[in-house]
This record gives structure tokens, sequence and C-alpha cells, in this order.
């Protein structure tokens, strides 16, 4: 399983949006495996943030100034909403 998910990721096509009408943003979509079987994680927004109150998402977010490129935007916001280390991905 695990090389037949890499093959396909490895052949998608990457489409970035040069919109400046938009907000650049950008999600992880974490993987992991237990016990052989693969799980994909969600979160739940609570209903005490701003905008997008109690959606099911990706891990994900608005880039900051600070972010280098997409992936760090990516990368930051799932250390910070599901404590996943950059290390670890």
């Amino acid at each position: 399983m695990k090389e037949e998910l890499e093959r396909i990721l490895a052949q998608r096509e990457k489409r970035y949006i040069n919109d400046t009408e938009r907000v650049p943003a950008a999600v992880l979509v974490p993987l992991y495996q237990k016990q052989g079987q693969y799980y994909i994680v969600f979160i739940k927004r609570t209903e005490k943030v701003k905008d997008h109150k109690g959606q099911i998402s990706f891990p994900g977010g608005a880039r900051d100034n600070d972010d280098q490129t997409l992936l760090h935007t990516a990368v930051r916001e799932s250390r910070e909403e599901i404590g996943l280390q950059a290390e670890d991905i």
C-alpha cells in the first residue's frame, strides 16, 4: 500500500493558483499507518474561531508573512492545529 500511495502521489499534477484576489493558503493531508491500516487525519474547527466554525478540514490555513513557501504554511499550521512536528512528516 505504501508503494502504491507513493507512486500515485509522485504522478499527480501539482497546481498552484495565482489569483491576487484570493488569500494564499495551504493544507497538509496527514496519512499515518497503525496496525497495518492507513488513516487520514481531519480536524473539526471549534465554534469559537472567527471563520469556518465547526467545519471538518485538513490542517492548514492562510499564509503568514513569515512563511517562506506554502509548504512552510502547511507545516506551520499542522504544528499549531494538531501538534504535528516537521520531522514527523
